[in-house]
């Protein structure tokens, strides 16, 4: 199965798929950012690996999510709020990278893995997400505790 295929990205590329106060997102910008994600995984030699994402919701989050499927990892989503279980999402879950805001790089998170921002960059990612296996899960859900 190819994840994108749920959110139908490829389809009316014109079309917003992320609205928020700052405007709307196109599809096509859309996976522009994803491409861009994807492209900082694979230099990093994250792809094929699960990686955590700490993002609230919006464009940011959504180029993370697309970008870990383009690049052939399992998304492992981490509630931003919840910081302190980054280190313990990454151990557990095995993560090559994680994917955060550009400016939450430097709050103490210290693994020794590579940290990957959306930052609303642009990339051109050739080819097609690789598939994901039918019984296989398309993304991990940490839920930590809330302290």
């Amino acid at each position: 199965m190819n994840p994108l295929s749920l959110l139908g990205l490829e389809a009316a590329p014109d079309a917003p798929v992320v609205v928020t106060q700052a405007g709307a997102l196109t599809r096509r910008d859309a996976l522009a950012e994803a491409a861009h994600v994807a492209l900082e995984l694979r230099a990093a030699g994250a792809a094929g690996a699960p990686v955590v994402i700490s993002l609230d919701s919006g464009a940011g989050f959504l180029a993370g999510l697309v970008g870990a499927w383009l690049a052939g990892s399992t998304p492992v989503l981490l509630d931003p709020l919840v910081r302190h279980e980054l280190d313990r999402a990454v151990r557990t879950t095995g993560a090559r990278a994680v994917i955060r805001a550009l400016g939450a790089a430097s709050d103490g998170f210290a693994a020794g893995i590579p940290v990957v921002s959306p930052s609303g960059a642009r990339g051109r990612f050739d080819g097609e997400a690789p598939a994901v296996a039918d019984d296989a899960p398309i993304l991990h859900l940490h839920l930590g505790l809330h302290r």
